[in-house]
C-alpha cells in the first residue's frame, strides 16, 4: 500500500481508481505556459473529488497551491517531491533529444504549417523554439509517466486501477466526458485511454497520454513494451514524445490496449469547433462592419 494512504484504505473502495499527477516549472516552455497550469489545474482536480492523489513536483510553492486545492475538494493528497534530473527517464530524454537533432528540419525553410505531425511540432516549436534543454526537460516529464504510474500501481497493492491524469487534463473538456471520470466502468485486462488528433508520419495517433488507467498487471507489461519501443526510437531521426512511443506498442500489441474514445471521433469533433468558431468570428465581423 502506498505510504501515506493506509489511513484512507479502510474507509474506501478498494477498487476505486488511484490517480498520479505531477506538475514541474519548465522557464522558457514556449508550449503551455504557468498561468493555463493554473488556469487548468482546479477544474482537472474537480474531476477528482474525493479520491486519492500522488502528485509529484520539484517546488514547494507549486505543492502548497496543490495542496490547497486539494483540501478543498477533499482529495487524499500524498506529496511527491522529485526533480526533473531524478525523474526516472531523464537519460532516455537525453537520447531523444539526440534523436530529435537528427532531424535536421532546419536544413530547409520553416514551413508555415505543421499539419499536426508530433516530430516536426516538437522539432520547430519546442527544440528550436524553446531550447534544447527545454525540450529535454519536457521529455523527461513526459516519458516518466508510464515508469511512475507503473511503479505506483505496484507498491499499490494490485487491488484497484492506478491512473495517470496531466494537470492540464480538464482543457480537454470538450472533446470528452471529463465529467464522468469517476464512474467509467474500464476494462480490466487493459490499459485504458483516449484517442488523439496528431499524427506521426500522416498517420492519425491512437493514443492520447493525459489519462491513462489500468491495473498494475497491465501497467507491468505496458512498461516493458514502453521500455522496448523507447530504445527502438531513440535510435530513429524523430522528434518524439510518449505519445509516438505509445502509438508504436499499441500497432504491436493492440490487445493490451483500450480506445474510450477513438481517434477519428476526437478529430471530428476538433472540425466542428474550429467551424463553429469561425462562423462566431464571421457573424462577429459582420456586426461590426454593420454597426
Amino acid at each position: 500500500m502506498v505510504q501515506g494512504l493506509t489511513d484512507v484504505k479502510s474507509k474506501s473502495d478498494a477498487k476505486r481508481r488511484l490517480y498520479c499527477s505531477g506538475y514541474w516549472m519548465i522557464a522558457g516552455n514556449t508550449k503551455r505556459p504557468k498561468s493555463l497550469y493554473y488556469s487548468y489545474l482546479p477544474a482537472t482536480l474537480d474531476m477528482i473529488r474525493d479520491q486519492d492523489l500522488v502528485f509529484y513536483s520539484d517546488d514547494e510553492h507549486q505543492m502548497s497551491h496543490v495542496r490547497e486545492l486539494c483540501a478543498e475538494r477533499n482529495i487524499h493528497l500524498v506529496e511527491r517531491f522529485l526533480s526533473i534530473v531524478d525523474l526516472p527517464a531523464f537519460g532516455l530524454a537525453q537520447e531523444m533529444l539526440e534523436a530529435c537533432r537528427r532531424m535536421e528540419l532546419d536544413r530547409f525553410a520553416k514551413p508555415a504549417e505543421y499539419n499536426g505531425e508530433k516530430g516536426v511540432v516538437h522539432y520547430w516549436r519546442d527544440f528550436r523554439g524553446s531550447g534544447e534543454d527545454v525540450y529535454c526537460s519536457m521529455l523527461s516529464i513526459w516519458l516518466s509517466k508510464v515508469f511512475l504510474t507503473s511503479a505506483l500501481a505496484r507498491s499499490d497493492g494490485g487491488e484497484r486501477p492506478v491512473a495517470w491524469i496531466d494537470a492540464s487534463l480538464s482543457r480537454f473538456k470538450r472533446h470528452r466526458d471529463v465529467k464522468a471520470i469517476q464512474k467509467m466502468e474500464l476494462p480490466h485486462d487493459r490499459l485504458s485511454h483516449y484517442g488523439n488528433a496528431m499524427r506521426y508520419y500522416g498517420a492519425l495517433l491512437p493514443l492520447n497520454a493525459s489519462f491513462l488507467s489500468a491495473h498494475a498487471p497491465v501497467w507491468r507489461d505496458v512498461e516493458v513494451e514502453f521500455e522496448e519501443a523507447a530504445n527502438r526510437a531513440r535510435e530513429m531521426a524523430y522528434a518524439h514524445d510518449e505519445e509516438t512511443i505509445f502509438a508504436d506498442c499499441l500497432w504491436r500489441r493492440p490487445e493490451l490496449f483500450h480506445c474510450i474514445s477513438p481517434s477519428k471521433d476526437v478529430v471530428l469533433e476538433a472540425k466542428v469547433k474550429e467551424f463553429l468558431r469561425t462562423v462566431r468570428q464571421r457573424i462577429g465581423q459582420g456586426r461590426s462592419s454593420g454597426s
